[in-house]
Order: structure tokens, then C-alpha cells, then sequence
């Protein structure tokens, strides 16, 4: 994230914030979701939070699967 902060500065952005996020429920909002029936999101979300969790668990998943939110104002 280091070497992203130091690219937007030298693009003139002052104002950076990065907020990285897991990336299976970034994946289940955007691609998942809304291939899901109304009547069954709630047992969904249930699904991506317990997928989510055991991911987690693994040491090198939280390292290297995130998806970062890019926030810049110059």
C-alpha cells in the first residue's frame, strides 16, 4: 500500500486513503448476489460471511486476496 501512496503523491493527490477489504465478500456483492433469488440473500450473506471466515484462517489469504478501495482528492 506503501508504493501505492507513493504513486498518487506523485500524481499530485494529497488527500490518499486505501482501505483494503477481504475479497470474497467484495466478490459475492458484485458478482454473486445478484444471481440470488430475494427470498434466499439472507442465507447468502451467511454463506460469503462462513466462506470468509475460513479463509481467514489461512495465513497467506488475508495477504495476498484483498481488495483495496482507493480513495484520492487532490
Amino acid at each position: 500500500m506503501e508504493e501505492i501512496t507513493d504513486v498518487c503523491e506523485g500524481l499530485g493527490f494529497r488527500d490518499i486513503k486505501i482501505v483494503k477489504t477481504d475479497i470474497v465478500p467484495f466478490l459475492y456483492h458484485k458478482i454473486i448476489r445478484p444471481n440470488i433469488p430475494g427470498n434466499l440473500t439472507d442465507i447468502g450473506y451467511d454463506l460469503a460471511d462462513e466462506v470468509d471466515r475460513l479463509l481467514l484462517k489461512l495465513p497467506w489469504f488475508s495477504e495476498y486476496c484483498a481488495h483495496l478501495d482507493i480513495y484520492l482528492k487532490k
